[in-house]
């Protein structure tokens, strides 16, 4: 009689855990990829706006001697615009990142000032350096292992 008392406190007591669980995997499992899809969407808008500005900054200094003062300050105009949205996008990106400022920081002056050459070098190392540093820095990975063997988890 005891122990039929206690089997259905167990049982009637595992199911308000299990759905606390489930929440939770879910919760989590929602935070993960949000964060991954967030970052590699923004990672595409600034990809395909880096090649935008490499493609103005052609077209002004290639145009810069010539008589074209329009095609000038259209790719002027682009550049600025282009570096406004490509601030905005890398504020967006979830995550760390070393010299984010470094890269805010030509970005903007390149937005005010596009006319001067050397910034294109310059956005040019920041890209490369924040592609190469964009990632997770986290030690641990994010994976749960089903092999239960039936023994009690350690920390």
């Amino acid at each position: 009689m005891m122990d039929n008392y206690i089997w259905n406190y167990i049982v009637e007591l595992s199911n308000p855990i299990t759905a606390l669980a489930m929440v939770f995997m879910s919760y989590y499992v929602y935070k993960l990829t949000n964060k991954f899809n967030k970052k590699e969407s923004y990672l595409r808008y600034i990809i395909e706006l880096y090649y935008c500005i490499e493609e103005d900054s052609i077209i002004l200094v290639s145009n810069s001697t010539n008589s074209n003062q329009y095609q000038v300050r259209q790719a002027e105009r682009r550049i600025k615009a282009n570096c406004t949205l490509m601030i905005y996008y890398l504020l967006r990106i979830p995550g760390y990142y070393d010299d984010r400022l470094h890269f805010l920081g030509v970005l903007y002056d390149t937005s005010m000032h596009p006319d001067n050459i050397d910034n294109y070098n310059r956005i040019a190392e920041c890209f490369k350096e924040f592609c190469w540093g964009l990632r997770d820095k986290k030690e641990s990975a994010h994976i749960y292992s089903f092999d239960y063997d039936g023994s009690p988890i350690e920390n």
